[in-house]
C-alpha cells in the first residue's frame, strides 16, 4: 500500500470528531467486520475503507444525513432493505444493458466540478509542456470556460454501471446479510453505501488511462475513490485546496498523491492522507495579485457575503454571521461618508444576490452591492483598504496581498484564531467592532508586520502557485510516458 504522510498536527478537536471516535470505539467489531468483507471482495485495503467509514460518520453526526450508526429499529431496517433492492436492480440492469466506454488515453485529466473552477487550471495549463488533455465532467455537454479543443469525458454520478463493476457489486452484496439485524441494521445500509461507491468509481474510470488526474475539488476525494482511480488507469492524483477547511465531513479523510494546500498554520485537514504535501498558498490570491486592480483603491471597506443558510455548529453559525452583518450595517449608517462594498458570492444576480433573510437590512444601508457596480468579490478585495468577514477564506487571502482584514470570530470557530488579536475580533459588541475597524483603517508599521506574519503562516504567499504545480505535473506526465 502507498505510504502516506500526515499533513498537519493542527487537527480541530471538535465535539463531532470526539463523537465519531466514540462511535468507532463502541462498534469497533461491527465496523471492522464491514471493512473486512468489503476489502476481501474488492482488494481495497482495510485502512482505506475505515477512513471512508469515518468520513461517513462525520457526515451523519453533523449534517443530518440518513444515519448508519446505532440501534436503528424497523424504519431504518426497511430503509436499508430498500437501498439494497435498488442497488441490486441497478446492477442487474447494468449487466444486461451495461455502460460501454471507448478506450481513452490522455496525459492529463482536468476535473470539472463547478461553474468557476477553471481558474484553478488555466495558469497551470499555460506552464505545461505540450500534452494531450481532456475534461472529466459530471455534467453532460459543454462546460463553461474550458478550452473548446479539450474533449469532455462525461461520467454521471447516477445511472447504469459498467458490466464488470455491476457483476462485482452483485457478488459483494451476498455478504450483506451478515450485517443485518433489527438492532444494528444501519450497518447493512453502510455496506450498501460502500458497494455503491465502488461500483460508481469503477464505472468512472472504465476505459480511461491518464498519467495525471488534476482536481481543485479536493474535498470530493475520499479513500475509496482515490484507491480505485489509482489502481484502474490513473497514474497520479493531484489535488489543490480550494477554500478554508473547518471540519465538515466533505473536508475530512481525503486522499491524494500530491496535495497543494494553504499554509501549514491552517488546521482542519482531519484524516488527510497524501504521499507529498506542498504548503503553497491560494491559487485565487495568486491570480488576483497578477491582476490590474492591485493598486486601485475604490473602497474603504469590503464586507464578504456568506450564503450558507443552515447551521453547522463547528464551521458556520447563522446567528454569528447575522451578528457580524448587523454590526457592519450599523457602522455603514453611522459613517455614510465611507465607501463600503457588500461583496456578493459568485453567480448571484443584482439584488437577488442578497440572502433573503437579510435583504431589507442590506438594501436599506449605504453599502454598495458588488453585483450592481460590476465588480467581483476578488476585485473588490483588491480595491479595498480593509476586508471584513465572518469565516471566508478571503480574510487570509487579503493578508497575502498586504490588505488588512478582520475575522469576526464571534462563535470562536476552531479553524480560525479563537482569541482576540489585531485582526481577530471575538467580542460581539458594536463598540468593539467600530473601534477595531477604525484602528485597522488607520494603522501603520505594526499592522504591516502582523499582516506579513499571518500571510506567511496561513497562505505561504510568496510561492509561485501555478508554476510549482505545473512543474510537478510535467514530471508526472513524463514518468507516465516512459
Amino acid at each position: 500500500m502507498t505510504s502516506f504522510s500526515v499533513y498537519s498536527d493542527l487537527v480541530i478537536e471538535s465535539a463531532r470528531l470526539n463523537a465519531v471516535r466514540q462511535v468507532m470505539k463502541t462498534y469497533e467489531a461491527r465496523f471492522k467486520s464491514v471493512a473486512e468483507d468489503i476489502s476481501a471482495d474488492s482488494g481495497i485495503p482495510e485502512p482505506v475503507i475505515i477512513d471512508t467509514i469515518l468520513r461517513r460518520l462525520m457526515m451523519d453526526l453533523g449534517e443530518g444525513h440518513p444515519g448508519i450508526i446505532g440501534k436503528a429499529g424497523l424504519r431504518h431496517f426497511f430503509y436499508a432493505i430498500a437501498s439494497l433492492a435498488w442497488l441490486a436492480i441497478q446492477c442487474l440492469v447494468s449487466v444486461i444493458y451495461p455502460k460501454t466506454r471507448k478506450i481513452i488515453k490522455v496525459d492529463l485529466l482536468l476535473d470539472y466540478w463547478g461553474a468557476d473552477n477553471f481558474i484553478f487550471y488555466r495558469a497551470v495549463l499555460e506552464r505545461l509542456n505540450p500534452h494531450k488533455g481532456a475534461i472529466f465532467s459530471r455534467k453532460n455537454g459543454k462546460v463553461p470556460g474550458y478550452p473548446d479543443e479539450m474533449n469532455i469525458i462525461y461520467r454521471p454520478v447516477t445511472g447504469r454501471f459498467g458490466r464488470k463493476a455491476a457483476l462485482q457489486a452483485l457478488f459483494m452484496l451476498r455478504k450483506i446479510f451478515r450485517h443485518i439485524s433489527l438492532q444494528d441494521v444501519s450497518f447493512a445500509f453502510l455496506y450498501v453505501i460502500l458497494v455503491r461507491k465502488i461500483a460508481r468509481y469503477k464505472t468512472d474510470v472504465d476505459g480511461l488511462s491518464a498519467s495525471v488526474f488534476y482536481s481543485s475539488g479536493d474535498n470530493y476525494f475520499g479513500g475509496i475513490r482515490y484507491w480505485i482511480y489509482r489502481n484502474n488507469g490513473i497514474g497520479s492524483i493531484v489535488l489543490i485546496q480550494n477554500a478554508l477547511r473547518g471540519g465538515m465531513y466533505s473536508e475530512t479523510y481525503l486522499y491524494a498523491d500530491h496535495y497543494f494546500g494553504f499554509g501549514r498554520a491552517i488546521p482542519g485537514q482531519i484524516g488527510l492522507r497524501a504521499v507529498r504535501f506542498y504548503p503553497i498558498g491560494s491559487m485565487k490570491t495568486w491570480l488576483t495579485k497578477m491582476g490590474p486592480e492591485r493598486n486601485e483603491k475604490k473602497f474603504d471597506i469590503v464586507f464578504i457575503e456568506q450564503i450558507v443558510e443552515v447551521n453547522y455548529p463547528e464551521t458556520y453559525n447563522i446567528w454569528a454571521y447575522n451578528a457580524v452583518l448587523k454590526n457592519m450595517v450599523r457602522f455603514s449608517r453611522e459613517f455614510p461618508e465611507l465607501k463600503i462594498c457588500f461583496a456578493t458570492r459568485a453567480g448571484r444576480e443584482n439584488r437577488q444576490g442578497v440572502a433573503s433573510a437579510n435583504e431589507s437590512l442590506i438594501l436599506g444601508s449605504p453599502m454598495m452591492l458588488s453585483t450592481e457596480i460590476g465588480t467581483t468579490s476578488y476585485q473588490a478585495m483588491m480595491q479595498s483598504c480593509l476586508v471584513v468577514t465572518y469565516n471566508s477564506t478571503m480574510g487570509f487571502e487579503a493578508a497575502s496581498v498586504g490588505i488588512p482584514f478582520i475575522y469576526c470570530n464571534y462563535d470562536r470557530l476552531a479553524f480560525l484564531p479563537p482569541e482576540d488579536d489585531l485582526s481577530v475580533l471575538c467580542d460581539q459588541s458594536y463598540d468593539k467592532f467600530k473601534e477595531r475597524v477604525w484602528r485597522l483603517l488607520n494603522s501603520g508599521p505594526e499592522l504591516t508586520q502582523y499582516i506579513r506574519r499571518m500571510s506567511d503562516e496561513y497562505l505561504a504567499s510568496d510561492r509561485d502557485v501555478p508554476g510549482e504545480i505545473a512543474s510537478v505535473i510535467n514530471g508526472l506526465i513524463i514518468d507516465g510516458r516512459t
